[in-house]
């Protein structure tokens, strides 16, 4: 009973820590894909921004124009918005259920019959 507590204990850290990992490349991931789609449409922004005051290289936009900008890059971005989120939701539920189905399995020590604690406690 001892072993089989220690067994589930020792599976609970290594999911742990490779829950750990996946998350924070997910989030370094994210952090990067936010950081380029900021400033692909800040970049736009001013570049809409600047045509409409002013004339580029024979380009005069107008206010609309710059509205326009806007509107389709919310359409752009809204579904790619909607995708990551259900990606999210999807790898969660396979996830728990990855760590439902390891928890139910029967462990046992290979290679070594006894299992000696040293520090901490059951």
């Amino acid at each position: 009973m001892l072993k089989t507590k220690i067994q589930i204990a020792l599976f609970a850290i290594t999911f742990q820590k490779a829950e750990w990992k996946a998350t924070a490349s997910l989030n370094l991931l994210n952090t990067a894909q936010n950081i380029v789609i900021t400033g692909g449409v800040m970049a736009g922004s001013l570049l809409c921004a600047w045509a409409v005051v002013r004339e580029l290289n024979g380009l005069h936009l107008t206010v609309g124009d710059y509205v326009l900008f806007g509107t389709y890059i919310i359409q752009l971005y809204g579904p790619l918005n909607f995708l990551g989120t259900y990606y999210r939701f999807v790898d969660t539920m396979h996830t728990r259920s990855s760590l439902y189905l390891g928890l139910k399995k029967k462990f046992s020590v290979l290679g070594n019959p006894t299992l000696l604690i040293r520090t901490g406690r059951p």
